[in-house]
């Protein structure tokens, strides 16, 4: 069995939600970035453009080899 692995990376503010034990997590943030991990085909990581642009990712994805492109609907 071969296992597909997709990352959607995107920060923000959420609602956590402990019930039964279990912590749960909802709100605009896990929204969005469920939706940017929709776009991964596999074996890549998915960045928004909101931390594409964030200074602090930016320090980081330097060490790395990044390549670009749009995942906007048209």
């Amino acid at each position: 069995m071969d296992f597909v692995i997709k990352v959607g990376l995107f920060t923000g503010p959420t609602i956590a939600v402990n019930a039964n034990g279990l912590l749960d997590y909802f709100g605009y943030t896990v929204n969005t970035g469920a939706r940017i991990q929709q776009q991964s085909e596999g074996g890549d990581i998915i960045v928004s453009s909101q931390e594409w642009q964030r200074e602090s990712f930016a320090g980081i994805a330097k060490e790395f080899s990044f390549s670009a492109k749009s995942t906007a609907k048209k």
